[in-house]
């Protein structure tokens, strides 16, 4: 009888010991995780044991997973490898990077042209220009970054007579591109032209600049989706 009471107490004993030890275990785990400084050393299985649904910054705040958060610096994204991927990047990358030079402009009103005269088309405002590179003060496209570029002209004008006129594009003081366009008969009518040229631009001192000659009878049609002026660089 004894025998099995010694048995009962030193079993009792015993759980309670163990049942303590793990108790006191977990707390001291718990508190070196609520404490840590660095998470590198938890693994992912580990992590979601023992905090699901909260994430640490930097010592010991937890917050929880959902909702926007801010960050110090930018999470590092991966390297593409698969091509497509590397294409699909670089898509993104030419829609959303602000170095990527490229403009559209316009003439906001009317600009009195004399005949028989080269004169500069002043395009004072724009569609849109994110590095601002065409200047508004002396009409001129200055992209800031060494390559070729794709230059794109829409006129639109109205003509009386059979006169001829020319678009000219001008590459700092050097003419480049010529269209010269003749109206067709004397009767009053509206004639709209898309021209286009690839251009080397050094990145630092060229500049485009678009003159207009005409031997009479064209009146330009102003306004952005008339008559505009526009360039973007090719390239990755």
């Amino acid at each position: 009888m004894k025998t099995r009471i010694f048995k009962n107490i030193s079993l009792s004993i015993i759980s309670v010991l163990i049942v303590s030890s793990v108790v006191y275990g977990a707390l001291g785990w718990w508190e070196w995780v609520e404490n840590a400084d660095t998470w590198e050393s938890l693994t992912a299985t580990v992590w979601n044991s023992l905090v699901d649904g909260v994430v640490k910054k930097t010592g010991s705040v937890a917050e929880t997973i959902t909702g926007i958060k801010t960050f110090s610096s930018s999470p590092i994204v991966p390297t593409p490898t698969w091509s497509t991927e590397v294409a699909n990047k670089g898509y993104v990358d030419w829609l959303t990077a602000p170095d990527k030079p490229v403009f559209r402009s316009y003439r906001s009103g009317n600009q009195g042209i004399s005949w028989n005269v080269e004169t500069i088309v002043q395009f004072n405002a724009e569609d849109y220009d994110p590095k601002n590179e065409f200047n508004t003060g002396n009409y001129r496209y200055i992209p800031q970054k060494a390559w070729y570029y794709s230059v794109n002209l829409k006129i639109t004008f109205s003509v009386s007579d059979v006169a001829k006129t020319e678009a000219r594009i001008y590459k700092n003081t050097s003419l480049i591109w010529i269209q010269t366009t003749t109206g067709r008969t004397n009767v009053a009518q509206n004639i709209t032209a898309w021209l286009g040229e690839v251009v080397y631009m050094n990145g630092t001192t060229d500049y485009l600049q678009w003159r207009w000659f005409t031997t009479g009878g064209w009146n330009m049609i102003w306004g952005s989706s008339s008559t505009n002026f526009s360039a973007f660089y090719i390239g990755d």
